[in-house]
């Protein structure tokens, strides 16, 4: 099992240090037409290892080395590659208990950097299964929602929340306010977010927070952001294959409430080849346009 030393990072700027490998990765896989859906999968397990070592979350740190060590475990079986043998040390080193030991985000950066790009070489193994990230907490619907019913703190929050405020009010949202509404939720209570609510809970979460809040419904919201998003192609002069991708990207966002330039090298859009129809700069501008979409 890793241990952790003490962090050479300063914590308290960790989300601007991810953000900017973040944006530095992402733009690395827009822009590369041939990425392959193993390197996103692998940055974004990898990813995962700057909360765990903040959060010293040993055991899921240990699930996540797992992972990594098997998948560079079968790229090292491609030792006919130039770019394998060229890269063996580096492969060789992440699959070493010390490296383990004494992680770090340095060593986690090395991993992101230096070895998500030769993942494209990386062939699954039909009789191995490896499972990430099983939930820590999925309750039935009628304990959930008596669980959420007696729960004095939630109840003070969503009185006083000035983001649950703008929703009683009819004013509505943006992506980037229903994530922060998010992120304080979910320190309340960890199974309320998006993914969680929506995968488990069969709700979409922004019905599921006016039923919370106390409010009635007459619309679906993912078709009134879908309205919405439609206004906004129907304003702009795009070809027939430029409206079909912001019809993919329209279904997706609905979904998710929220989209990433980094999402746009994921699947679905992974095999649509995005710049193929926009320029980068374009793309940007869509996925910002995106999530200041007000949603109620």
């Amino acid at each position: 099992m890793p241990t952790i030393k003490k962090i050479k990072s300063n914590p308290f700027n960790l989300e601007k240090y991810i953000g900017e490998l973040d944006k530095e990765v992402s733009d690395l896989m827009i822009l590369n037409q041939s990425s392959s859906p193993n390197i996103s999968s692998f940055i974004l397990q990898t990813e995962k290892l700057f909360g765990l070592i903040l959060d010293k979350k040993v055991d899921k740190i240990d699930i996540i080395r797992q992972y990594v060590q098997g998948m560079c475990e079968n790229i090292l079986q491609k030792d006919n590659l130039n770019i394998i043998k060229e890269n063996k040390n580096k492969i060789m080193k992440v699959l070493q208990e010390d490296f383990w030991e004494n992680i770090t985000f340095e060593d986690v950066e090395f991993i992101i950097k230096e070895l998500s790009p030769l993942m494209r070489y990386f062939e699954p193994n039909p009789r191995k299964v490896i499972q990430i990230d099983a939930p820590d907490l999925v309750l039935s619907r009628e304990k959930f929602e008596k669980e959420i019913k007696e729960d004095i703190e939630l109840k003070k929050f969503l009185e006083k929340n000035p983001l649950i405020n703008k929703i009683k009010r009819g004013d509505g949202i943006n992506s980037y306010e229903l994530l922060e509404l998010e992120k304080e939720l979910s320190a309340l209570r960890p199974e309320l977010t998006i993914e969680s609510i929506q995968r488990y809970q069969k709700r979409d979460f922004l019905l599921f927070l006016r039923e919370i809040i106390g409010l009635t419904y007459e619309y679906d919201p993912k078709e009134l952001i879908e309205q919405r998003f439609d206004k906004f192609i129907m304003t702009n002069h795009f070809n027939s294959k430029q409206i079909e991708f912001l019809r993919l990207m329209k279904k997706v966002f609905a979904d998710r409430k929220h989209i990433d330039i980094a999402d746009l090298a994921k699947h679905p859009f992974d095999e649509e080849q995005p710049l193929e129809y926009f320029k980068i700069e374009e793309l940007k501008l869509i996925v910002n346009k995106c999530n200041r979409i007000k949603m109620k």
